[in-house]
């Protein structure tokens, strides 16, 4: 990005930012903020959802939070300023609006097909790809290959689990989403309208209902005994409150594949369907679970229980022998 930026402003010999070519009113901008919110808060989600296979191995519990707090809005940030005048600069030389920098660099050698630009286009393009296979490797491989590997520990490990999510991405032709703006914004919140009520949920249970308590022990019981177990070893409180938040987003869904029309206030919907699905979700689970709380009551964190037969891809990690003592943490130890 940086040596793209710095190209496109050296050759324009500096830039003048593109003025809007369209006037919105104050109503409809307001909307396209909440529409970019909803997008991009859609692509982390999965992102955040899955950082704790990464986030356990640090040495402090605050660590990675006062690492996202710095890092992840500043880059965000950077990001789309140098992307703005980068744009706004080509628009300067060539006249025209590339907001994607692959279609930057295809423009380029097509414009001008000589040794310099295709030396210049080749390690762009080789940058975006270690990039691109970074960040698939950190989010998404291995992370995926970790939890097939807790799935079926008898037949997968993380490499395997890591090989089988390469090709099945493969498979689904992830190019096919980015080849247009339009198509690209509609799978960024595809991803928000069936994470964001996960996050939703997790959030209210974990901070309103439970208060910040967990009872260990109880994770490794795969029986009535352990209180996750719910019913049958289903949360139907969190599968309601899931079905109901994501149906508002669902006729605009439908539509953004174009199999169906539908009235511009479903459009908006799944436009926004990260603040629906996430709003929506918390607040019916919360209700519901006033009605009708999980069981444990009265929570309290328990990270050992003494007695109990714990087990982990056929390990014993406490027997009935250990005696282990409850290690019962107050409230201000989460802080």
């Amino acid at each position: 990005m940086f040596s793209l930026f710095t190209w496109a402003l050296a050759s324009n010999g500096g830039v003048t930012l593109v003025q809007p070519k369209l006037s919105i009113s104050s109503s409809t901008r307001s909307f396209q903020i909440l529409r970019a919110m909803s997008a991009v808060a859609g692509a982390w989600t999965g992102a955040c959802i899955r950082q704790s296979d990464w986030t356990r191995f640090a040495k402090t519990r605050r660590a990675p939070a006062i690492h996202q707090v710095v890092s992840g809005p500043l880059t965000v940030t950077l990001c789309a300023i140098l992307g703005a005048f980068a744009t706004s600069a080509i628009y300067g030389m060539y006249g025209k609006l590339i907001w994607n920098p692959i279609s930057v660099l295809q423009f380029v050698l097509e414009d001008k097909y000589d040794a310099a630009s295709r030396a210049g286009c080749f390690f762009a393009g080789m940058g975006f790809f270690i990039s691109q296979i970074a960040t698939n490797l950190v989010q998404n491989s291995v992370s995926c290959g970790m939890d097939l590997a807790a799935l079926a520990p008898r037949w997968i490990d993380v490499t395997r689990g890591s090989l089988i999510m390469c090709l099945v991405g493969y498979l689904i032709n992830p190019w096919r989403f980015v080849n247009a703006p339009g198509t690209f914004i509609t799978v960024l919140s595809s991803f928000g309208m069936f994470v964001a009520p996960l996050a939703g949920i997790n959030a209210v249970d974990f901070w309103l209902i439970r208060r910040m308590h967990w009872r260990v022990p109880d994770f490794y019981r795969g029986d009535s005994s352990s209180i996750y177990w719910y019913t049958a070893g289903l949360n139907w409180r969190a599968f309601t409150a899931w079905t109901l938040a994501i149906w508002p987003s669902f006729p605009g869904f439908i539509a953004a594949t174009g199999a169906i029309k539908v009235s511009l206030g479903w459009e908006r919907c799944f436009s926004v369907t990260w603040l629906i699905g996430f709003c929506g979700a918390a607040t019916v689970y919360y209700v519901i679970c006033l009605l009708f709380p999980p069981p444990g009551a009265p929570y309290e964190t328990v990270y050992m229980g003494g007695g109990a037969i714990e087990h982990l891809s056929g390990i014993s990690v406490a027997g009935e022998d250990e005696k282990l003592p409850s290690a019962n943490v107050k409230k201000s130890d989460h802080l």
